[in-house]
């Protein structure tokens, strides 16, 4: 299956095929019995392809449809496959200047998919702390996000 998902993502099929293609072969086939390797797989294509966008012009929500389709069918192979690393190393892409406003917002939607598989997990206290250790962070160095979030938090609360 992941030879599959490479294979569509690689072609040179116009996109609204490669969509197609996609979600009738893959995201379909999310509850197949697979092997571990071939989920981790296409675990990691998938995050690739919406975290980095190097895997394709398709856009990021159908690499997080991807990954979330497969992911829910195989949490313990989630839980081994994302680490408090990767989750840190995603945030750190997704912050950077370099990524592109597609990605970051993709890559939002990935981890809190992820958060919402593993909330009955063991893991989800140490993956849940890096997001909210690096979210604090980021906040902390762009001050017009925290503008932002403090207007917010004042109308908010005044309309209540």
């Amino acid at each position: 299956m992941d030879q599959i998902l490479l294979g569509i993502l690689k072609s040179d099929h116009p996109p609204t095929l490669q969509q197609q293609l996609i979600e009738k072969l893959v995201v379909a086939a999310a509850d197949s019995r697979l092997s571990q390797k071939v989920c981790v797989d296409i675990l990691e294509i998938s995050s690739n392809w919406v975290v980095y966008s190097d895997v394709t012009e398709l856009p990021c929500s159908l690499g997080v449809k991807v990954f979330l389709a497969f992911a829910g069918c195989n949490k313990a192979v989630l839980e081994s496959y994302v680490s408090t690393d990767r989750l840190a190393s995603w945030m750190s892409v997704t912050k950077a200047t370099s990524s592109k406003p597609d990605n970051r917002s993709a890559t939002v939607v990935l981890i809190r998919g992820i958060l919402q598989l593993l909330t009955s997990q063991q893991s989800f206290l140490k993956l849940s702390n890096v997001v909210q250790r690096m979210a604090v962070t980021y906040v902390r160095e762009h001050l017009d996000i925290r503008v932002s979030v403090s207007y917010y938090l004042y109308i908010v609360h005044n309309e209540l």
